[in-house]
């Protein structure tokens, strides 16, 4: 939703000003939700984001698998529409012979969360914001 509304809430400009940054709350969702899109600034897909959110038309979370390190080497040729053909074929029939489940019902999301770091500590580069000092590594 904040990357669709980035238009109107200048976020990425806010996110590195730590003056500005605080000054984000709640307003930020209300100030998209009731925008008024009159053709300067369009923000229809966040609001569309937002009704969902709404109305609890959410996805449903199925499940998660962690790669060792080591083995992530094995599954980075396997695409994502693999993936979902996989699962889609392991669905058991209903009594009917059809299936419940259809193709187009299973997103797969491949990501890598390590930081682009690989086996070092990401937190060793994190940054915080001091009020003595403008930037400062802990």
């Amino acid at each position: 939703m904040l990357l669709e509304a980035n238009s109107l809430l200048h976020m990425e400009e806010a996110i590195r000003t730590p003056e500005e940054f605080v000054k984000l709350h709640e307003w930020v969702f209300y100030r998209v939700a009731y925008h008024q899109n009159n053709g300067d600034i369009d923000v229809s897909t966040a609001q569309a984001i937002i009704k969902r959110i709404q109305t609890r038309n959410l996805y449903k979370y199925v499940d998660e698998i962690t790669i060792a390190y080591d083995q992530i080497d094995r599954f980075k040729e396997m695409k994502a529409t693999d993936i979902a053909e996989a699962i889609f074929n392991c669905c058991p029939d209903t009594s009917t012979g059809g299936k419940r489940v259809r193709r187009e019902d299973i997103l797969v999301h491949k990501c890598n969360i390590n930081m682009t770091f690989g086996k070092l500590n990401p937190v060793d580069n994190i940054w915080f914001y001091n009020h003595f000092q403008q930037v400062n590594n802990v």
